[in-house]
């Protein structure tokens, strides 16, 4: 993740409006992204492909290459570098803007949290340089809560950083050495050279900042200690500068010196033309503290030919002034004025207000310069009241953005009170629901038992209905039974009783034919009872009804001698006339029993 404050600095006033809108699009930005590092590259080109040439060669380049790069994380970067290039380079914050956004939607679009850390740096840095740093706590606040809800370990140390960059720009320097040593810790723990050496950087920035030149120098030693293995990185170049700050500040004006052509020749060689220009800005202001006049016009003609390629307006401003105090220090007052109004003309037209000042410090100086105290005390006033009016205007600035920020956190809050509404009806929703599915679950399981009773009950009922027809068909058996056998008992009882009564009167002969018939009658008898019984378990279902082809005289011939001999016994006659081959297809005990009923009922 990028660290604040990476670049030049520049001022400019924002309505309260567009801090909002900001901030509202961030606090409404998703933190329920996946944590993918090795995030899979997308194939579609991107949607740039119309851009507008910008006559910066470095930035038309970039455009012109993210105009058919694919959409993937190099194309994430790329975005970076063009919004700060937009901003540092042609002061164009809306454009900034607008890529630092597209940065953040491609990273979401990606899964890439990283890009998510890099939006929360570029944008940060925006802010600063326009001096809402309680708006770039927020963000830094809100991207830390991210990262430790990750565990994002090198994020959070970042992040610590950057907080205490801006705690520091706060001169809230206890807290910002806080926020440092924390970072410190965890870059310890994970063994990164190269952000122990960034955090060295900036404690020393910090105890220059608390004028403990001491303490700063230490941690100067420290970062140049890691600094010294990579000699030609940008990272090692910014120390130096910041060193040289220092090495200032205790007039060790040779140290200073010596750091700033170290930066120079690293910057050179990797062709970073905006770190430059702060450098030869620097080493101008030493020649001219050593009174070398011409070293100095030299670095500001250096200066002055990268401003004016790259159009860096606040750095225009500064070497015009500065060409105007080499001026001043060479006597030639007309031309430094000429310089000093230049510079105040430039810093008006663009809305600079510290540089205003600046400049009327400068021409009170050069009044003093000419022994002219009445102008002198002129500008002085003129830069107080304008000092004081911008320590107002900044303070009003600071007051409206707490206010925003109030406003947005109060929004937030009550956006979170809405979600905790809309948790509560959905909950309360969701029992309703579960309570009607309860209801209709108990109803369809009475529905159920319901019809598992009704089932029950109808098969009862069959079961009480079979009963009463097996009863009924027993009581039809038992009369059947009565019906049918009584008659041939009673006839055997009376050819028995006969039998025994004639014993002795008839001879043998007759005796032995008529024992046969009395045996030919019980063997009918014995048919007749086997029928019954058949036909009994036809009626109760344990017997089907198998119609088979039959000669009917033949299965008839036991029923009609059965007959005839009860026929005799009441003194009907039976006559029979059946052909000998009449086959028919029945069920034999079937008729058996329909033509012996028909028959007994006919004797009877």
């Amino acid at each position: 993740m990028k660290n604040l404050d990476s670049a030049p600095s520049s001022l400019r006033t924002v309505t309260s409006y567009e801090l909002l809108i900001t901030l509202i699009l961030l606090l409404f930005s998703s933190c329920n992204r996946i944590n993918n590092p090795n995030v899979g590259q997308s194939v579609s080109l991107c949607t740039d492909s119309l851009w507008t040439p910008t006559g910066n060669a470095e930035l038309d380049s970039l455009l012109q290459l993210a105009a058919t790069a694919p959409r993937d994380t190099n194309l994430v970067e790329l975005y970076s570098d063009i919004g700060n290039l937009y901003f540092y380079s042609l002061s164009d914050i809306e454009k900034s803007k607008e890529y630092q956004f597209k940065l953040k939607e491609l990273s979401e679009e990606l899964n890439w949290n990283e890009g998510i850390y890099i939006f929360a740096a570029d944008l940060g840095n925006l802010l600063v340089n326009e001096g809402l740093l309680d708006s770039v706590l927020v963000i830094q606040q809100e991207a830390l809560e991210f990262a430790k809800k990750e565990m994002n370990e090198p994020a959070i140390a970042s992040i610590f950083v950057n907080l205490g960059i801006i705690n520091s720009k706060k001169k809230c320097y206890e807290t910002a050495l806080e926020y440092y040593f924390q970072a410190l810790s965890l870059y310890e723990k994970l063994e990164n050279k190269q952000g122990l050496a960034q955090v060295y950087d900036r404690i020393g920035i910090c105890y220059d900042d608390l004028s403990m030149y001491d303490m700063g120098k230490l941690y100067y030693e420290k970062a140049f200690l890691i600094y010294d293995e990579t000699p030609n990185s940008i990272d090692r170049a910014m120390a130096l500068i910041n060193y040289s700050l220092v090495l200032r500040d205790m007039t060790e004006f040779e140290k200073e010196e010596s750091c700033l052509l170290e930066a120079q020749r690293i910057c050179e060689f990797l062709n970073n033309k905006y770190h430059l220009i702060s450098i030869y800005i620097n080493l101008s202001h030493v020649y001219l503290k050593q009174n070398d006049w011409d070293k100095a016009e030299k670095y500001c003609d250096k200066a002055m030919e990268l401003i004016l390629e790259l159009n860096d307006i606040m750095g225009y401003c500064i070497v015009t002034k500065g060409y105007g105090a080499i001026a001043m220090y060479r006597g030639n007052f007309n031309q430094s004025e000429k310089y000093i109004r230049e510079a105040l003309k430039t810093a008006e037209e663009y809305d600079m207000p510290q540089q205003i000042v600046e400049c009327y410090r400068d021409l009170s100086r050069l009044a003093v310069a000419q022994h002219d105290f009445i102008n002198h005390r002129l500008y002085s006033a003129i830069a107080d009241s304008l000092q004081n009016e911008l320590i107002s205007e900044e303070n009003r600035l600071n007051a409206k953005e707490l206010e925003t920020k109030y406003e947005t956190e109060k929004k937030q809050l009550e956006i979170e009170r809405q979600k905790t509404i809309i948790e509560k009806q959905n909950l309360q929703r969701g029992i309703f629901i579960g309570g009607i599915a309860i209801c209709v679950a108990v109803l369809a399981l009475l529905f159920f038992l319901l019809r598992l009773r009704i089932r029950h009950n109808k098969t009862l009922t069959e079961k009480n209905e079979i009963l009463d027809e097996i009863n009924a068909t027993k009581d039809k058996f038992f009369s059947i039974i009565s019906h049918d056998l009584r008659s041939p008992a009673i006839a055997q009882r009376e050819a028995i009783q006969l039998l025994c009564n004639k014993a002795q009167q008839w001879d043998k002969a007759t005796l032995l034919d008529y024992s046969q018939n009395m045996l030919q009658s019980a063997d009918s008898q014995v048919e007749l009872l086997n029928n019954l019984l058949s036909w009994a378990q036809l009626q109760s279902g344990r017997m089907d009804c198998v119609p088979l082809p039959a000669n009917l005289s033949v299965t008839l011939d036991s029923v009609l001698t059965l007959i005839r001999k009860i026929a005799e016994a009441k003194g009907v006659t039976l006559h029979a006339e059946l052909p000998e081959e009449f086959i028919a297809t029945v069920d034999a005990n079937m008729i058996s029993t329909v033509v012996r009923n028909l028959l007994a009922n006919a004797v009877k």
